[in-house]
């Protein structure tokens, strides 16, 4: 009697489903390749997360539909597991970063006109008047189209007509498109290295290893490091991930990189369409693309003989990703990384976060510093006896119109966005607020239109005070769109803007950073991003205006974040002159500034966070409850602290419960609280448990975020 074989089941988290769910396996199909799989009656895509070592028990399980042909390795899902486990998340949402953006889909309703049906009516006669303009939308789409893409009254007009027969309706999975990318960046930039490394970068080179910390002086030129290491581990077949906070560097990085190394460079970020990110996910997966720069999304590449991961700026607090689960901190996830794979990661930042200077000390990380400092004098402005209306003192403007004479650069950092702040009645006080969140709405000049920075609410500015009637309205405060208008009257086309305004347009970043690299445009208006990674050879003045935003606002990370810019930007210049425009000339910033020693200012500061039981020395998880009613915000906060007051493990602290400064973000009320521990393990499955009770719960492990 033949032996019945084996049917094999696999595990797999669907994409949508918090539940790992088990299928028969009749295709061959591999641990961490792509599926396809039926769920109620519906097709979805999934990863193959395991094998069941026999049948589970009063289950009627389904065969796997399709494997894809893509799949990520075995680390890669140690990764993804310790990810979902640490930061209280599905693995679904963890593994949909490990594949291309078009993996991720579920199966959609797609509709196309039937024109042979449509050709035996008279439309004049047998169709109501919107039912024509429906059909007449129908006819413009080329093929089939998402039902998704229509209003709910055109769906139920499009669902009419399918039961008469003039529009079909299928339910399918889309293919997943890749579309090759030929325009990776526009910017030209002639970059010169010597063959073989000199001095510093020679001794660095050898240096790098394992898990390591740089901390170089503000003004050193970390592009020659990144070229060496890059054409180092290339030649040893060994593949590279430059990472770093937001876009504004990367076509910088890439052109460098692109130039020297041809078509194994890549660039990845949310800059490009998802075929386009999927044609560089494709690329990475055959091997032919071994290096590649981008956001923290490129970590989860999946290379196939990675060597190196640089996280560029490794103190920027644009790692840590709050805005949709797994809410990760991307260089904890390259250290995790790098040390599951036995990789080397760099950790490169002049002013290095407290949490990595700690992890040095206690010899978790390599530490290598480079001595040095800048040739900038930095003068401080006190505004406290200063009376002008404009956003520069004069004795600032100045100085600036002299160096933009000489041909020099200048760089003017303001880290706010937008036109003004809000627009105030002048009679009554009424300031415009956004109707999701507790926060005054911004004006942009660009647009004409009044902008929520949190939510992206807009809406047109009122002429009249809804409060008092009266037409006294005006625009009050400036931020980088005002100052750059001021300044473009003072020296018309010599000024650009660079903020996330701009650099969610990535054709129009190219130009912007054209200009900058060209030295057509002479002086550059910016947010914080301007203090990071420009590398500008004819900077010689530098201000800070509003200097005193960050200081007095109610986060212990203030100090520390203001410090880091400062320093930042003063390492932007080659020598010259930096101004703070200030309110408090007496903040130990100015001194850090003044005498650049950054690691005595990392002390004093880590000192105060021991005392008053900080990070890093203790640990934090932010658990909220968000209800669209405020009272039943504040009842879910209280069943929350009364499940984790009952079962929380000695020596946890519970900080609240409280509102948070913004208590109202995109429609929802927000109700806090805080844990304080030195261990989080004990606290982990607690923390999953409630994360599954209720879905207005969200669950911030290690946040950085705190209005």
């Amino acid at each position: 009697m033949a032996e019945e074989k084996k049917v094999r089941i696999l595990e797999v988290a669907v994409f949508g489903i918090p539940e790992t769910l088990y299928y028969v396996d009749e295709l061959g199909a591999r641990i961490g390749e792509l599926v396809s799989v039926e769920v109620r009656g519906h097709v979805a895509r999934g990863v193959v997360v395991g094998e069941a070592a026999e049948e589970p028990e009063g289950m009627e399980m389904k065969p796997i539909l399709m494997n894809e042909g893509i799949w990520i390795d075995e680390i890669s899902l140690q990764v993804a597991r310790w990810m979902a486990r640490y930061y209280v998340s599905h693995l679904w949402e963890v593994l949909r970063r490990f594949f291309p953006p078009g993996a991720i889909q579920s199966e959609k309703k797609l509709v196309r006109i039937d024109r042979r049906a449509l050709k035996k009516i008279n439309p004049e006669e047998d169709l109501s008047p919107y039912e024509a303009k429906v059909v007449e939308k129908l006819m413009q789409s080329r093929g089939w189209v998402r039902l998704s893409g229509f209003s709910s009254r055109e769906r139920r007009t499009i669902e009419h007509l399918a039961r008469r027969g003039l529009v079909r309706i299928q339910e399918r999975i889309q293919p997943i498109r890749e579309r090759a990318l030929t325009d990776i960046t526009s910017l030209r930039v002639r970059f010169d290295f010597p063959e073989r490394p000199m001095g510093i970068y020679a001794n660095l080179l050898e240096s790098i290893s394992g898990i390591t910390l740089l901390v170089p002086p503000v003004n050193f030129d970390r592009y020659p490091l990144y070229f060496y290491l890059v054409r180092k581990y290339l030649d040893a077949g060994k593949d590279v991930v430059i990472i770093t906070p937001d876009m504004h560097s990367i076509p910088y990085m890439a052109r460098m990189l692109m130039d020297a190394f041809g078509d194994v460079v890549g660039v990845y970020h949310s800059g490009f369409s998802e075929e386009s990110r999927t044609a560089v996910w494709m690329d990475v997966f055959r091997g032919s693309r071994r290096v590649v720069v981008g956001t923290p999304m490129a970590l989860f590449l999946p290379f196939r003989n990675p060597g190196l991961i640089i996280v560029d700026d490794e103190h920027d607090i644009l790692y840590k990703n709050e805005e949709k689960r797994p809410y990760f901190h991307a260089r904890d996830v390259a250290v995790f990384m790098g040390r599951l794979r036995g990789m080397d990661v760099l950790l490169y930042s002049s002013t290095p976060s407290m949490e990595s200077v700690l992890n040095a000390g206690r010899g978790k990380y390599r530490m290598l510093r480079v001595r040095g400092r800048t040739p900038v004098r930095v003068e401080v402005v006190d505004m406290r006896r200063k009376k002008f209306s404009s956003p520069i003192a004069p004795e600032v403007l100045d100085r600036m119109r002299r160096e933009v004479e000489r041909g020099n650069q200048v760089i003017v950092l303001i880290n706010r966005r937008g036109f003004a702040r809000s627009l105030m009645c002048m009679d009554c006080g009424y300031t415009m607020m956004c109707r999701n969140c507790s926060v005054p709405l911004f004006f942009h000049k660009s647009d004409g239109m009044m902008h929520c920075h949190i939510c992206g609410h807009r809406e047109p500015p009122v002429e009249k005070c809804p409060r008092c009637g009266s037409l006294n309205l005006r625009p009050v405060g400036y931020g980088t769109e005002r100052v750059h208008e001021y300044l473009s009257r003072i020296f018309p086309g010599r000024v650009v803007r660079i903020d996330s305004d701009v650099m969610r347009k990535r054709k129009v970043l190219d130009e912007v950073l054209s200009m900058v690299y060209s030295g057509r445009a002479s002086v550059i208006v910016g947010t914080n991003v301007v203090a990071r990674a420009l590398n500008l050879e004819r900077v010689r003045m530098a201000v800070v205006l509003l200097a005193d935003l960050g200081m007095m606002i109610p986060d212990f990370r203030s100090m520390e974040r203001i410090g880091q810019t400062f320093l930042q930007l003063k390492g932007r210049l080659s020598e010259g002159v930096l101004y703070i425009q200030t309110f408090h000339p007496e903040s130990e910033v100015m001194g850090v500034l003044r005498d650049e020693d950054y690691m005595k200012f990392a002390r004093s500061i880590l000192s105060v966070r021991r005392e008053y039981r900080y990070p890093p020395y203790y640990r934090m998880t932010m658990v909220e409850y968000r209800h669209p009613g405020r009272e039943r915000a504040e009842l879910g906060i209280q069943s929350v602290y009364d499940f984790l007051s009952e079962r929380l493990p000695e020596g946890v602290e519970i900080i609240g419960p409280a509102s948070p400064p913004v208590e109202k973000l995109r429609g929802r009320y927000r109700q806090r609280i805080l844990l304080r521990y030195k261990k989080y393990r004990g606290i982990n499955p607690l923390l999953h448990e409630l994360a599954s009770m209720d879905s207005n719960v969200r669950i911030v492990v290690d946040p950085y975020d705190f209005f």
